[in-house]
C-alpha cells in the first residue's frame, strides 16, 4: 500500500537513525473553515518522540490508517537503510527501558541509542540490547547475540541521512567516529558483533592487502588457535585460522570466543 511521496521524503530526511514509527493518538484537524474537521492519520518517531508526520485520511490510499502508515514507513526506512532489524522507543518488558537499535547484517554492527531517561545502573547500550533480546522486545538474528562479551563497542556521532556506502564495519565506524556533535548528528553506540564482523572483514580483504602490524586475540580464544599456521582449521569451532581486520588492528585466529 503506497505512502504519499511527501511523507516518505520527510521521514527520510529526519536525523533519528532507527526509522521506527508508531501510530499517535487520533486527531481531528480543521482544514477548511467552511467544512467540518477532518480525520488525520499521523505517526511519531520512536527515537525522539517529538517528530511527527501525517496526512488527512482523504489524501491517503483506501484502507490506510495510522497503524498501517506507521508500519509502511518503518518498513520503507528499514529497506532503504539496509537494516536487517530495527526497533525503537520505550519497552515495558524487564521493568521498562529506552532503546533504539538497528542492525547491519552484512557488517555485523548494531547502531544503538538509549535515551529519554536513565537506562539503569551499570547498563550499557549493549547490555540493553541483550536485555531486549532476552525479554522478547526483538528476536536476535543469531543466538550468540545474547552474550554481551561477543561485542566490541564505541561511541560515535552519526548522520544517518548522509552516510556513504557501507562496505565494511570500518567504513561505518569511520563515517561516525570523527564527527563532533552538530546539527544532523546523533550520538550513538556502534556495537560490533565480533563473530559476524570478523567473517565479513575477512571476506572483504583482498588477497594482496597488507594487514596492520598489531595482532589482537579474544581473551577467551584458545591459544592453540592463534599459534596455528594460517589456513589450518580449528578443531573446536571448525573455522579456518585467518587474519581478520578489526577497527584498528587484526585478529589472528579462528572463530572461537
Amino acid at each position: 500500500m503506497p505512502v504519499p511521496g511527501p511523507i516518505l521524503r520527510l521521514v527520510e530526511s529526519h536525523s533519528c537513525f532507527s526509522g521506527c514509527y508508531a501510530p499517535d493518538s487520533e486527531l481531528m484537524c480543521l482544514v477548511d473553515p467552511a467544512r467540518p474537521p477532518e480525520s488525520v492519520a499521523y505517526i511519531q518517531c520512536q527515537d525522539c518522540l517529538s517528530f511527527r508526520v501525517g496526512s488527512t485520511m482523504a489524501l491517503l490510499a483506501p484502507g490506510m490508517d495510522r497503524h498501517k502508515l506507521a508500519r509502511e514507513v518503518t518498513e520503507h526506512l528499514r529497506t532503504l537503510r539496509g537494516y536487517a532489524l530495527s526497533f525503537g522507543g520505550y519497552h515495558v518488558q524487564g521493568g521498562g527501558f529506552w532503546l533504539s537499535a538497528a542492525y547491519y547484517a552484512h557488517l555485523g554492527v548494531f547502531v544503538l541509542r538509549s535515551s529519554g531517561g536513565s537506562p539503569g545502573a551499570n547498563q550499557s547500550a549493549v547490555d540493553l540490547l541483550v536485555k531486549a533480546f532476552k525479554t522478547g522486545v526483538a528476536t536476535p538474528p543469531l543466538p550468540g547475540m545474547c552474550d554481551p562479551k561477543r561485542y566490541l563497542s564505541q561511541k560515535a556521532f552519526l548522520n544517518i541521512t548522509a552516510l556513504p556506502q557501507l562496505v565494511t564495519a570500518r567504513s561505518l565506524f569511520a563515517a561516525g567516529g570523527s564527527q563532533k556533535r552538530s546539527q544532523g548528528y546523533v550520538e550513538v553506540t556502534l556495537a560490533e558483533y565480533l563473530p559476524v564482523s570478523r567473517a565479513a572483514a575477512g571476506a572483504s580483504v583482498s588477497p594482496g592487502a597488507k594487514a596492520p602490524s598489531a595482532v589482537v586475540r579474544s581473551a577467551s580464544a584458545p591459544a592453540s588457535a592463534v599459534s596455528r599456521a594460517l589456513g589450518s582449521r580449528c578443531d573446536v569451532c571448525g573455522e579456518l585460522v585467518t587474519e581478520r581486520a578489526l577497527l584498528t588492528s587484526v585478529y589472528r585466529g579462528c572463530g572461537c570466543d
